[in-house]
């Protein structure tokens, strides 16, 4: 079965939406978009047991320290999900066994911290 090509829906898509549309979309995104994604990349139980998720509050281009628990060095970090924005790009970069050093980038660059939902994998 293919779930196709969605195409991610972002606060400037529809400028007329009254405020409380940002908590609304927030909620929604928040349930179906790890679904998607565990779906479309054929998650197993197996790869779902060598992993952990982590939320994180943290500003456009700033670099924070999280501390997993997996059994073996971290070979992968994605991110899941946002709050608001869309990443333009993040990176990562294994410390220790038990410890990442993450970093996101938002197209728009805004001010504040937002959340972000990082999955770890290891092998």
């Amino acid at each position: 079965m293919n779930i196709g090509q969605v195409k991610r829906l972002s606060r400037g898509d529809i400028p007329e939406a009254p405020a409380w549309f940002d908590k609304i979309f927030t909620l929604w995104a928040q349930s179906f978009e790890p679904l998607y994604n565990a779906l479309a990349r054929r998650l197993t139980f197996g790869d779902n047991m060598q992993g952990e998720e982590k939320e994180i509050e943290m500003g456009h281009d700033e670099e924070v320290v999280v501390q997993v628990n997996l059994k073996s060095k971290v070979t992968r970090a994605t991110v899941v999900r946002t709050s608001l924005f869309d990443p333009a790009s993040w990176a990562w970069e294994a410390i220790t066994s038990t410890s990442v050093r993450v970093k996101v980038q938002w197209a728009t660059a805004p001010t504040g911290k937002f959340l972000v939902l990082w999955r770890f994998e290891s092998e």
